[in-house]
């Protein structure tokens, strides 16, 4: 891997503009709402701390690659195509 690729991994990048902070957003709902499905019928126990875990990494990955796209702004328009405004809300 470059250097430059190394530097754009590691550093810090903030929305550009509300819709991508609403995509954003709709992740971390989304992924909160799955929890406390899997907090309610999953038993206390080594595949529950797995499946909670899981689901953080899913988190992670999916808003790093809303901030790490280079054509994010065009990507989202600010909808909730999942409807998870529904969920959550």
């Amino acid at each position: 891997m470059n250097q430059q690729k190394l530097d754009d991994v590691f550093s810090y990048h903030p929305p550009s503009n509300h819709m991508i902070a609403g995509s954003h957003e709709a992740i971390r709902d989304g992924c909160k709402a799955l929890s406390a499905i899997l907090n309610t019928y999953v038993p206390e126990g080594h595949e529950k701390e797995k499946a909670i875990d899981a689901l953080r990494e899913a988190m992670y990955w999916s808003n790093a690659g809303i901030a790490c796209s280079s054509i994010n702004a065009q990507t989202w328009l600010g909808e909730d195509p999942l409807n998870l405004g529904a969920i959550s809300g």
